[in-house]
């Protein structure tokens, strides 16, 4: 209980410093809305990154990290590959990763995190 309630303090100095900074506004949606088996899928992640370089946007599906675009690296886009899902990487970038052959089995928790 007490190594639970050090973490949390720990995190909460983190997450208050002033010199710590977040986006406001990171959202995902899903193209289109209703995916048919074996078509694709287009995850997008809007986002506002008030002036500030963009250092990387990943994306998850659950905890596994499946694609990763870093503009300063070359290449600048990078697969992980976790069975069922199919990245079309010459449609995929810094704001949208096209899926293909989309099967049911995908279902699940799909995010993005950006980092400047």
């Amino acid at each position: 209980m007490t190594c639970r309630l050090w973490i949390i303090q720990i995190l909460t100095l983190f997450l208050c410093h002033k010199d710590v900074w977040c986006l406001k506004s990171v959202i995902l949606t899903l193209e289109p809305a209703v995916v048919q088996r074996y078509h694709y899928c287009t995850l997008m992640c809007n986002y506002d990154l008030e002036g500030a370089p963009l250092y990387t946007v990943k994306w998850y599906r659950g905890l596994h990290e499946f694609y990763r675009y870093t503009p300063n690296e070359y290449p600048n886009t990078k697969i992980f590959p976790i069975g069922g899902i199919t990245v079309d990487v010459n449609h995929s970038n810094s704001t949208q990763v096209v899926l293909r052959n989309v099967e049911f089995n995908l279902s699940g928790n799909f995010s993005c995190e950006v980092t400047t």
